[in-house]
């Protein structure tokens, strides 16, 4: 039977993970000093690149929660320290025009108190490309095994594991023959828990799609396009299967008749849409999608980008408008800033969004502040959400505030060390006791083999 966990459990467990950490860092250094610089570790023809690293943190509010949501029986704040592993292997010439990469790592990280918040990850992953004068092929195969918790089960001295296993796996492959391509991608998920009280994340899915285009012109293509999506609960056994289908024509312009050239991107044609869930029978409708981008030097130092996105779908019954706008400045070789708006409105080319969003951003920063390697940030956005339609919903007014600061630099030529530091103030009028604060430091060592 498990016991609640006392101060002096408390402590001793602190002060374990202080012993761990210390040893990792002792065992670090020693092999560090003891290798040879620019040794290389081979196994047959492969070189192999192992990276062993190893963070102590501090993170003052680890649920990212507003003061209202915060837990009373959970710590808000916690220390962590998070050593890792990685093995990578430089990327093998199988022939001329084919290679094969292969990677893994194992990393871990131990919250202090928060016992609720460890996390145990193993990872691999092969990736394959190949080519040929009009063929190119690729692909991607990896596996994870995460150890988390469970949510909203921890317990005093302990927390409920969630051990899981996530697949992944992609095709690709791009082929052109005069005036003719085409494109396809595959991609396989699927995620298995082991626990019986978590299979109800057990889940399968596959999505295909290609692409066939004949060049017309230069800047007009006869284009049909086929997405075929499979979701399966493995429990329920419940399977939502959608496919859709595109024809039209789409291409790149420069209208060369601006005093500047804007990059134009079109797609206009029919799709059509069945969901196995409908009874109802697929049916044709008008598709049109258009972006343009496009910037301006207004000075030596200042640069104007803008972008403008609009979509116009019936199957989805959605028209949707987002326009872009961003002023770069270059102060010198160290300083920089940038101001932009994000806009997404209602009535801009029909848009029928269920909500209009208008985000104004500012970026400043500094590199190589007072001394080398010293990086400083501030980012301040404001974001305004209003609801659209017949509704009495108040619009949301979310202010964050970030302020960044690092300091990294190499202690020989395989180790190194850096420092981290972020500070988050985020306050929306939906929270009626305010801000949401988080401080985040991360002191950490690294050396790659």
């Amino acid at each position: 039977m498990d016991q609640p966990r006392t101060s002096r459990t408390r402590c001793n467990g602190r002060f374990a993970a202080l012993l761990r950490c210390a040893a990792v860092c002792a065992v670090v250094a020693g092999f560090c000093a003891a290798r040879p610089a620019f040794a290389q570790l081979r196994l047959g023809e492969w070189l192999l690149v192992p990276t062993v690293g190893v963070d102590l943190a501090y993170d003052s509010n680890v649920d990212d929660s507003y003061p209202e949501e915060e837990s009373e029986t959970l710590r808000k704040d916690d220390f962590y320290w998070a050593p890792t592993i990685s093995l990578g292997i430089q990327p093998k010439h199988l022939r001329p025009n084919t290679t094969l990469g292969l990677s893994g790592s194992a990393s871990y990280m131990d919250y202090f108190r928060r016992d609720d918040q460890d996390t145990l990850t193993f990872a691999g992953q092969i990736n394959f490309q190949a080519s040929a004068p009009r063929l190119q092929f690729g692909g991607m195969a990896s596996a994870t095994r995460s150890v988390e918790s469970s949510e909203s089960t921890y317990r005093p001295g302990g927390a409920e594991r969630d051990p899981n296993n996530t697949y992944l796996g992609s095709l690709s492959l791009a082929w052109n023959w005069y005036r003719f391509r085409m494109t396809g991608d595959a991609s396989w998920t699927s995620e298995r828990h082991d626990e019986e009280k978590d299979k109800d994340g057990d889940n399968d899915e596959l999505d295909a799609t290609g692409a066939v285009f004949l060049d017309l012109t230069s800047w007009m293509a006869l284009t049909a396009s086929y997405e075929w999506d499979r979701k399966e609960q493995i429990r329920s056994g419940e399977i939502t299967t959608e496919t859709t289908l595109d024809l039209g024509v789409s291409g790149n312009v420069h209208p060369k008749f601006l005093r500047s050239l804007p990059v134009v991107t079109y797609f206009a044609g029919a799709s059509s849409k069945d969901t196995k869930e409908d009874d109802e029978k697929a049916t044709w409708e008008p598709k049109i999608e258009l972006s343009a981008s496009d910037q301006w030097r207004l000075s030596r130092d200042l640069t104007l980008s803008a972008s403008l996105d609009w979509t116009n779908d019936e199957n989805e019954d959605e028209v949707k408008t987002t326009i872009n706008v961003n002023l770069n400045h270059t102060i010198n070789a160290y300083l920089s800033q940038m101001a932009g708006a994000s806009l997404e409105p209602r009535k801009t080319f029909g848009s029928n969004a269920d909500t209009e969003t208008i985000t104004y951003t500012y970026n400043f920063n500094v590199k190589d502040l007072l001394i080398p390697h010293l990086h400083m940030g501030f980012t301040a956005e404001y974001k305004m959400d209003t609801p659209l339609g017949d509704t009495d919903e108040l619009t949301e007014h979310t202010t964050t505030l970030t302020y960044t600061a690092g300091h990294a630099r190499p202690i020989s030529r395989r180790l190194s060390r850096h420092l981290d530091y972020t500070y988050t103030w985020e306050n929306s009028n939906f929270h009626d006791d305010g801000a949401k604060q988080k401080h985040l430091v991360v002191y950490g060592f690294s050396y790659r083999f």
